[in-house]
């Protein structure tokens, strides 16, 4: 699992409140521990793999729309091209691309 999961603290929270139900819903029918240990390493990869796959879908709307304001940005360059404060503005949103 990705680090960038365990660097938010209200993932962190969720996930243990998630596993902390896991285990009062199954240890309540009497399950072997051993079973619920060995679901419970599955069920948590399986909540790695959707925090990670939310974390990548974020990211990607967000350069999406970094790449966009540049596009616009280059648009303004185009019609006046000696304007510093448009090519000040394309590098500051490209800046947050490398962030």
């Amino acid at each position: 699992m990705n680090d960038e999961v365990w660097r938010d603290e209200q993932k962190v929270n969720k996930m243990r409140e998630l596993l902390k139900e896991f285990f009062e819903i199954n240890e309540r029918h009497g399950t072997d521990r051993k079973i619920i240990w060995d679901t419970s390493k599955a069920y948590m990869r399986g909540i790695g793999i959707q925090q990670m796959a939310r974390i990548r879908k974020d990211k990607a709307k967000d350069t999406m729309e970094i790449n966009k304001q540049i596009r616009e940005k280059e648009k303004e360059l185009l019609k006046n091209p000696k304007q510093e404060s448009i090519i000040q503005n394309i590098k500051n949103v490209q800046s947050q691309l490398h962030k």
